[in-house]
């Protein structure tokens, strides 16, 4: 059995464009703020970062990738729903996992998914040996809020609004003219609202009571009037924090105690994500585009030291180069997938198994 080893990968991540990301636990501070990005004090200063879940499930989602591109073939995807969900989430099928001491259960998976030896599972339950650090800049930063606004092109110019039959024209004012009418109302009724929760003589207490009730009827039929178009068109979009274009973040992966098709299959799924270099949110609004760069050194065993290997470099849309061993690594990993799949299992291992 080959010794394992451990790969220590230091260096940064440098943004190409603008970087978002939007974790299931951020919250804007009041309405009409943009989304914020994640924060941790650097320096005694609050400055914005990338989180490693978000780097990590990247690169397992581009390691899945290659792997399914290379079994298809071009064809159809080898792979059921619960093969992919084992891959990609590390199985979801609820809480009947396998036994956390099955040992030589796990070590067998391993050997045979390297997907799985890097990234894990809960289901059955495997420790991945992967693991991906914050990317943080290397001196705090402020973020950039990106807005935006939605806007009715009909509304900006006369000559966009004679592209419309007469019909569809006079379909657009009424559409106009309703919203427009709706927008001074409820204004109307907000401040009546306000004003009647005050002290007010009785009787012109009621008679803000009557005024609302007869604006809730207007406004009612406003909407009608404005049909599946009672929204307005024209609005400011609250718009997303961003770290900024060519901010530095300082960056490392660390395979711990690794097999040579797990590191083959790293520097894969890095390859993969030099070709479709995006992390993050907002790709459409062309957020998310990296390099990077890594020192790597390597442990054998339990040596009393790591061994420089040299440098792994990613660039955009481009190439993955690395050490002559993670590179070897590497060819050995394809060759074998490609001709001798027995070697390997990616499928979700059945419960009656």
């Amino acid at each position: 059995m080959d010794e394992p080893i451990t790969l220590h990968l230091t260096g940064r991540l440098i943004a190409e464009a603008p970087l978002a990301t939007c974790p299931p636990d951020s919250k804007t501070s009041g309405k009409n703020q943009p989304a914020p990005l994640p924060r941790m004090t650097l320096n005694g200063v609050r400055t914005p970062y990338f989180p490693g879940g978000g780097l990590r499930g990247t690169l397992r989602r581009r390691a899945v990738d290659l792997v399914r591109a290379t079994l298809s073939n071009g064809g159809p995807s080898p792979f059921s729903v619960d093969d992919h969900w084992y891959l990609v989430l590390g199985g979801v099928k609820g809480d009947d996992k396998e036994d956390k001491a099955d040992l030589l259960g796990a070590h067998s998976r391993r050997d045979k998914n390297p997907i799985v030896g890097l990234f894990g599972s809960g289901d059955p339950w495997q420790a991945g040996r992967l693991y991906v650090s914050h990317a943080i800049p290397e001196s705090p930063i402020d973020a950039n809020a990106v807005r935006g606004a939605r806007v009715d092109d009909f509304q900006r110019s006369g000559d966009n609004l004679r592209l419309l039959s007469e019909d569809e024209q006079q379909v657009w004012l009424t559409i106009s003219r309703a919203n427009a009418l709706r927008s001074k109302r409820d204004l109307e009724k907000k401040k009546l609202e306000e004003e009647i929760k005050g002290r007010l003589p009785a009787e012109e207490k009621e008679e803000k009571k009557a005024r609302v009730t007869a604006l809730t009827l207007e406004i009612a039929g406003l909407i009608e009037e404005a049909s599946d178009y009672s929204n307005s068109i024209n609005r400011p979009l609250d718009g997303y924090e961003v770290i900024p274009q060519g901010t530095k973040l300082n960056h490392s992966l660390t395979l711990s105690f690794g097999t040579m098709n797990e590191i083959g299959l790293l520097m894969s799924a890095l390859r993969f994500w030099a070709l479709d270099p995006w992390i993050g949110a907002r790709k459409a609004h062309g957020c998310g585009i990296v390099s990077g760069e890594w020192s790597a050194s390597m442990r054998r065993g339990y040596a009393s030291a790591y061994e420089p290997q040299g440098t792994v470099t990613m660039t955009p849309f481009g190439d993955v180069t690395g050490p002559d061993m993670m590179m070897s690594a590497e060819e050995d990993f394809m060759n074998a997938l490609t001709n001798n799949r027995d070697q390997f299992n990616f499928r979700y291992p059945s419960r009656a198994a």
